[in-house]
């Protein structure tokens, strides 16, 4: 307590720190959700070629017994 007798407050300081922190967390939840969604959409992009070229083999390969 200070001599007026209120109870001192926070600091600018400590408020700037404390958003700063809440800051870090954000830019980690941020950077963890951006990992995520790249890792989604190469292993959606590998299936999709994947199927394609499966497809394709399959399509090529029944055409080809086709014809002989």
């Amino acid at each position: 307590m200070t001599r007026s007798g209120i109870e001192p407050t926070t600091s600018r300081s400590q408020v700037r720190r404390a958003n700063h922190s809440d800051d870090d967390d954000d830019d980690n939840n941020n950077l963890v959700l951006v990992v995520v969604v790249v890792v989604v959409v190469v292993v959606v992009v590998i299936e999709v070629l994947v199927v394609v070229v499966v497809v394709s083999s399959s399509l090529s390969l029944s055409s080809y017994l086709s014809f002989r």
